[in-house]
């Protein structure tokens, strides 16, 4: 998705000052002063020579989720967590590899590296980019989309990604002419949904003026489409996007990939209808949906990755089953969530806890507790253990709670209810 263009030392040099970036380039003097970390520089380098090719792969190698590019438009202090512990993976392969004899050495170094950057993001001031952006809006664009995906997607700095595009808005007209000019566009367009902010119009808007790929005019539409239905929550502006991105749909080259985004702009525009209260056309359009991204293999599409695609499938199926969990058919909702999991465990294994809450919960609602807590309870344990999304988790030890209420085990439900005020306290300190 990013790219470097060979502009390493440029990108170096432009971010050595910028603060919260010592993790990434800011260690690497220090690195080569001290000879024994001299394996960690080694994983640096590795990932400065994937900048030079392609940035995506740095996200993708990483495993990152990418918060910067979710079309849910959520805000998220997770990336940090996500990458400290994919920080100590990697640094555990390098063990693995002899680079290091001493594992408890480089895993303590981790430690103090992730806690360095702990600091660093609590306790300076807010740093201006002034300086930065006007040095590279004319000509290094893809340099500032790299940062703003550093900021989110590793560091969960929105306060950075928000300075920064805030910036960026001054020199939005100046962006170079060129598809790393519509990238930034983007992003920063997704840092402004993600805050209900109008400016996310003005970067989308320019965005599709530089595009010329039809796939990423059209996902570019979809995301106005997705800002005005869930953020801006404007009838007449949210119909007129989901218009323009279902005529959009119909400029792309490839027949299958045509009718899966046909089956994306379903999804949303069910939601749109959800929003006004009418469950019947709602209903019709999720269902017309879940049969049109059903209808294209993964092969068969083109611009999407399958990974993403399957996401989507997930998510669909997810708000078949909601929508009937909205109208009480909870033995509906139970079939559907049951295939949602299914489909997850062969499919898209970063969804399971996601799918396997899902089904807890209708369960529960059914008055199938026993079986719910079946589900949910290795559901717990995987999320805890990940230690990455605490919310999911407390939400999940909340309905623990209530199941056991349900059941008449008092001790079990009240035990429950202490683990998760113990997860709410553990996510106020971090």
């Amino acid at each position: 998705m990013f790219e470097n263009s060979g502009s390493l030392s440029l990108l170096t040099s432009a971010l050595q000052n910028v603060p919260a970036l010592k993790l990434i380039y800011g260690f690497r003097p220090i690195l080569c002063e001290r000879d024994e970390h001299r394996h960690l520089q080694q994983w640096l380098s590795r990932i400065d020579l994937l900048g030079r090719e392609d940035f995506f792969y740095i996200t993708h190698d990483l495993k990152d989720p990418n918060y910067l590019s979710d079309l849910g438009l959520r805000r998220s202090p997770e990336p940090k967590a996500h990458f400290q512990l994919q920080l100590r993976a990697i640094s555990s392969t390098i063990a693995i590899d002899k680079c290091w004899a001493d594992v408890d050495e480089l895993d303590n170094f981790v430690n103090e590296v992730a806690m360095l950057v702990s600091v660093e993001l609590k306790q300076r001031q807010k740093y201006s980019f002034v300086r930065l952006v006007s040095d590279l809006i004319h000509t290094n664009c893809n340099v500032l989309s790299q940062l703003l995906s550093i900021y989110v997607n590793y560091l969960g700095s929105w306060d950075d990604a928000d300075s920064l595009t805030e910036e960026i808005f001054h020199y939005r007209h100046e962006v170079t002419n060129d598809m790393w000019g519509a990238y930034l566009l983007t992003n920063c367009g997704n840092v402004c949904a993600s805050a209900s902010d109008w400016r996310a119009r003005d970067f989308y808007n320019l965005a599709l003026s530089l595009w010329k790929d039809p796939y990423e005019r059209f996902s570019t539409q979809m995301r106005i489409a997705v800002a005005e239905v869930k953020r801006f929550r404007d009838r007449e502006s949210a119909a007129q996007a989901l218009s323009k991105s279902l005529d959009d749909t119909q400029k792309l080259p490839n027949e299958q990939t045509k009718v899966f985004c046909q089956g994306l702009i379903s999804n949303l525009t069910a939601l749109f209808f959800l929003q006004g209260g009418d469950f019947v056309e709602a209903e019709r359009q999720i269902e017309q949906a879940w049969t049109l991204v059903q209808s294209a293999s993964n092969e068969e599409l083109e611009g999407i990755h399958p990974n993403i695609a399957n996401r989507y499938r997930l998510q669909i199926m997810e708000n078949r089953a909601l929508l009937a969990c909205q109208k009480n058919q909870w033995e509906t909702a139970i079939e559907i969530f049951n295939q949602a999991l299914r489909f997850a465990e062969s499919n898209h294994l970063e969804s399971l806890q996601e799918a396997a809450a899902l089904l807890g919960y209708a369960l529960i609602r059914a008055g199938k507790l026993e079986e719910a807590i079946t589900i949910l309870l290795p559901t717990e344990r995987a999320l805890s253990e990940a230690r990455l999304f605490p919310k999911a988790t407390m939400q999940v030890q909340k309905m623990l709670a209530v199941a056991y209420s349900d059941l008449g085990d008092s001790t079990s439900a009240a035990c429950w209810l202490e683990i998760v005020e113990r997860t709410a306290n553990v996510q106020g300190a971090v």
